[in-house]
């Protein structure tokens, strides 16, 4: 409890004095739990944590907005594994930039 608290205040004082844009997203309950956990571990609020992980995501993904073969891949994936389904299946949620999704073999 006493870390929660100690948390609570850091991400008080530095939200204060940096300016913050929120997404109000819905997200996989699964992968919700998967951020509270790191960013526990971690012992930081999940904010940073976010930031860190759509830098990540962003950086790979990148080069897939110029190259239209990649960037419809992106969207088909986005689409039929993200949007069109109630939950993200752990076997197959990231998509590989060399031409395999993560949960194929």
């Amino acid at each position: 409890m006493r870390l929660f608290r100690k948390k609570k205040r850091l991400e008080r004082k530095f939200s204060r004095q940096i300016e913050r844009r929120g997404f109000n997203f819905q997200c996989d309950v699964g992968l919700a739990n998967r951020v509270r956990l790191a960013a526990g571990l971690l012992e930081v609020p999940i904010y940073p944590l976010m930031e860190e992980i759509i830098q990540l995501g962003l950086s790979d993904i990148g080069e897939m907005f110029i190259d239209d073969a990649l960037k419809e891949r992106l969207q088909r994936h986005l689409l039929t594994d993200h949007l069109l389904v109630d939950h993200l299946d752990p076997e197959h949620e990231t998509l590989d930039l060399a031409g395999n999704d993560a949960g194929e073999e």
